[in-house]
């Protein structure tokens, strides 16, 4: 296979994983948004009408439905955020057999950093202080 020829193939497959990262981060995006807006809305429609007394068998229920709900989505987030790290390494990947090629040298970000991370704890963090709140507004 001629170089150029190679290379044309590398960058579409570059371009697919870029899609790919794309419409990964779009659904997370949608998902969490989707998530907050009904932890939120519940607390706006069940304020007043549910009432949780502060010796109620409810608020163990409730407690135990919130970090059920926390954990899946903790679960769900890091399958996301390992999705998108595989979409980044194999992006470097292909631009790097490109350079390869043509000799240069490109500096890589990495796939894997603590920003990253820290994005799941905070997004996972928001469900868990809305779903907290969400606790208050039932207990008042």
């Amino acid at each position: 296979m001629e170089t150029k020829e190679k290379n044309s193939l590398l960058i579409e497959l570059c371009k697919i994983q870029m899609d790919h990262f794309e419409k990964t981060r779009n659904i997370e995006f949608k998902v969490n948004i989707a998530l907050w807006t009904l932890i939120a809305l519940a607390g706006k429609f069940g304020y007043g009408k549910i009432k949780l007394d502060h010796n109620s068998f409810f608020i163990l229920l409730y407690t135990f439905f919130s970090v059920v709900i926390v954990v899946l989505h903790w679960c769900w987030m890091k399958n996301i955020q390992n999705s998108e790290n595989s979409d980044i390494a194999l992006r470097n990947k292909y631009r790097s057999e490109i350079h390869k090629t043509i000799e240069l040298e490109l500096k890589l970000e990495s796939n894997q950093n603590d920003s990253e991370s820290s994005w799941v704890i905070i997004e996972t963090g928001v469900t868990a202080v809305l779903l907290v709140g969400l606790g208050i507004i039932f207990s008042l």
